[in-house]
């Protein structure tokens, strides 16, 4: 009963302190890619010992909010808090249907966030585009993997959208991504290529009409596409 109860006192400590880092981190407006100080600055600043600090990173750590680099340090992680898999696609059949209902959830959500994003892009957000876009259509163009660059690309339209609901909506849209660029042909990529040319140059010009348009076109024609090729 006596360990009992100093675990349950130990782990309540331990998420006191993993609240107390996401405090720090909050306060200090630290980024994605930012160094927390080091485990000896912690302790002292939050009276505190090592055993509890390393169990509230690790806590952290767990739910993508921080990372350890071992021998550097531990950073406030890129995925902000965001389930790897929020979907849980790992636990469904990796199939065309799978394919096409992800395509359908982002008819719901993505030229929202197209249009959004040719409202409120700056320039230095569309020449990144411009850069992924080009990444894109070479990846495609080559015959090489493009699953990478093409999730970059519609999560970098996310971040554009100045929303940041959206922006935390990204994972969903890689999911689609990563299934459905698995199994299509050179065909399908061609126009995928084509789409995001589109998009971007609609984004570009801040047309967000367009850019809604250009972005449901894309989804509709990958809908299709899946529609046609179901057992």
């Amino acid at each position: 009963m006596a360990d009992l109860l100093k675990s349950t006192v130990k782990i309540t400590r331990s998420q006191e302190t993993a609240d107390a880092l996401i405090s720090l981190i909050l306060s200090r407006n630290m980024k994605a890619g930012d160094r927390l100080p080091n485990e000896q600055t912690l302790c002292e600043a939050l009276n505190i010992g090592r055993g509890t600090l390393r169990e509230a990173v690790k806590q952290l750590s767990s739910r993508n909010i921080l990372e350890v680099h071992q021998g550097s340090g531990t950073y406030v992680s890129d995925k902000r808090g965001i389930p790897s898999d929020p979907l849980g696609v790992t636990f469904l059949k990796n199939n065309k249907k799978l394919a096409l209902d992800l395509i359908e959830a982002r008819l719901a959500l993505e030229p929202q966030i197209a249009m959004l994003a040719a409202e409120n892009a700056t320039e230095e957000d569309i020449a990144h585009m411009i850069e992924l876009r080009d990444l894109h259509k070479e990846a495609i163009y080559s015959g090489g993997n493009y699953q990478d660059v093409d999730t970059q690309f519609h999560a970098y339209v996310a971040q554009c959208s100045g929303n940041a609901i959206f922006t935390n909506l990204v994972p969903i849209i890689a999911s689609s991504v990563q299934v459905s660029t698995t199994i299509v042909d050179m065909e399908y990529r061609k126009i995928s290529a084509r789409c995001h040319h589109l998009i971007t140059e609609c984004i570009a010009r801040h047309d967000g009409l367009g850019a809604y348009n250009a972005m449901l076109t894309h989804l509709n024609v990958s809908r299709e596409y899946f529609i046609s090729k179901e057992d």
